[in-house]
């Protein structure tokens, strides 16, 4: 197996071990698709990963954000706390898109579920 940086192969092997469809890294420049797409493995960062998610199902990832802050207990966290942790560990177009759903959403007050049909995904760079 060969990569860029030899001290990877090991995150490949264990990628292409356990049959995984993603690696997920902020250090996709080790990971060259010519090396890796063999094994029809996917590389992405973090921030593109969460972006994926958000594209295809946005209520639900949302949903799971204001579950996790209030879950927070030792320290109690905000919302916006939680978005500009995200941030700053670098998933900075992930957030984005949170951050405007957090701005425009609305609860349903007789079963409190979660709306967000009107809330346009921000266009990603390419």
């Amino acid at each position: 197996m060969q990569l860029p940086d030899e001290d990877d192969r090991h995150v490949l092997a264990a990628a292409i071990k356990c049959k995984a469809d993603i690696l997920i890294t902020f250090n996709k420049k080790d990971f060259p698709s010519r090396y890796v797409f063999v094994h029809n493995i996917l590389v992405e960062t973090p921030d593109e990963f969460a972006c994926r998610l958000l594209k295809a199902n946005l209520p639900k990832v949302f949903q799971a954000l204001l579950n996790q802050v209030n879950a927070l207990r030792n320290p109690p966290q905000n919302t916006e706390q939680v978005l500009d942790t995200l941030e700053n560990c670098g998933l900075s177009e992930a957030t984005a898109i949170l951050k405007e759903a957090l701005a425009t959403y609305t609860l349903n007050q007789s079963n409190m579920s979660l709306d967000l049909s009107d809330t346009p995904l921000p266009k990603q760079k390419s």
